[in-house]
Formats: C-alpha cells, sequence, structure tokens
C-alpha cells in the first residue's frame, strides 16, 4: 500500500493460539515494503491472520490499494482496491500450514475485527439508511 498500514495488536499467542481479539493497539510494520515475501513460500510458509489499519486520514490516503505479485505464476500481480470507507485490511496466509495449499487473501474490511463490541469502525444501519463501498480487484501481467 501507498499509504502506511499499522499492525492491529492482538492478545497473547495470536494469531495460532490466541483468541484473534484485537486490542486498541497498533505498532509499526515495515514488512510491505516490497522486499519481504508475505506468506513466505510453499517450502518455508510463513502464517499470518492480522489485521491492518489505514493510519492517515482520509484526505491524506483516500484509497486503500494492495499490489500482491504471484513470482510463481510469472509474477502477475494482483491488486485490490477500495474506496474511503475501508480503513482496515486482513491478511490471511495459513492455508498452506492448514490445507497444504499455497493462498493468500486479503480482505478489505469497513471496520476492525470484533467491531461490535469495540466500536471501531462499526456502522450501525438505521431503517430507510443504506451504506456504500466499493472495492475491487486488478490483475497486471508481468
Amino acid at each position: 500500500s501507498a499509504c502506511p498500514l499499522r499492525h492491529v495488536v492482538m492478545g497473547d499467542g495470536a494469531p495460532r493460539h490466541g483468541d484473534l481479539i484485537p486490542t486498541s493497539n497498533t505498532e509499526a510494520w515495515d514488512d510491505f515494503d516490497g522486499t519481504h515475501q508475505v506468506g513466505g513460500n510453499s517450502t518455508n510458509p510463513t502464517y499470518m491472520d492480522d489485521e491492518f489499519r489505514l493510519t492517515p486520514s482520509i484526505h491524506a490516503c483516500p484509497n486503500l490499494e494492495v499490489a500482491v505479485t504471484d513470482v510463481a505464476a510469472n509474477n502477475v500481480t494482483t491488486v485490490l482496491f477500495a474506496d474511503p470507507q475501508f480503513r482496515y485490511l486482513q491478511i490471511y496466509t495459513g492455508a498452506m500450514e492448514n490445507w497444504g495449499e499455497s493462498s493468500i487473501a486479503v480482505e478489505p474490511m469497513v471496520g476492525k475485527a470484533d467491531a461490535f463490541n469495540n466500536g471501531d469502525g462499526l456502522q450501525v444501519l438505521s431503517a430507510d439508511t443504506t451504506f456504500e463501498g466499493t472495492f475491487g480487484f486488478k490483475v497486471r501481467q508481468a
């Protein structure tokens, strides 16, 4: 992402052995700088089930954009884009460990995980009201 993301801190043991309930804390995360391989590879996978927050203001960083390049597929890049409604991102790379499949899930989110309890990003709609947001994917060939 061109806009900085902060890692949402979870309780002890997370993401593998904890409850995955986010705390109110975030921490710097530099692994999305283009030099780190998110998810590892098929012989040395890294496990993630982590949440990130887009920290700058909507005016400074109006849109979320995350590019994932699959080096095993001739450097095909999938770009997730999302409008200002989406300020959170969930990344899951545990498929290799859990099911023997190499994959990565990148999920745009309007609110923090457990928003019903923590209220962070929670959208409550009354009768006859709407909420709109747009996200999508683009694929680029190398």
